[in-house]
């Protein structure tokens, strides 16, 4: 993560721009490098969150542990980089704005 924080510094990111960035458990051997994806669109799965306390600090962090479920992703998505040992890193942006949702959205509200 601090690589990818490194970068970000170095190189700036546009305006309302962000990266979700994706750490798999450490493989045997270490992570095969960093590689930028796309958000893959898997339906279903397993949210889980691990503790883990850092050995020098005690200091408590928490992940967020997805487990996909059935199919598997397409490679070149954030899902498929770590299921095979990669940091993913996916570029993203503010105000996606799901347009076919409004009117089933506002339906709530009435």
């Amino acid at each position: 993560m601090l690589g990818v924080a490194r970068r970000v510094k170095q190189h700036g990111m546009p305006k309302y721009s962000f990266l979700n960035v994706n750490i798999p458990a450490r493989p045997a051997g270490g992570y095969k490098g960093y590689m930028v994806t796309t958000a893959a669109s898997v339906k279903g799965g397993m949210e889980s969150f691990a503790e883990v306390k850092r050995p020098a600090s005690n200091q408590t962090i928490y992940w967020d542990v997805y487990t996909p479920e059935n199919a598997p992703a397409p490679q070149g998505t954030d899902i498929w980089a770590v299921t095979n040992g990669y940091v993913s890193v996916t570029p993203l942006k503010v105000g996606e704005t799901d347009a076919t949702q409004m009117d089933t959205v506002r339906g709530w509200f009435k």
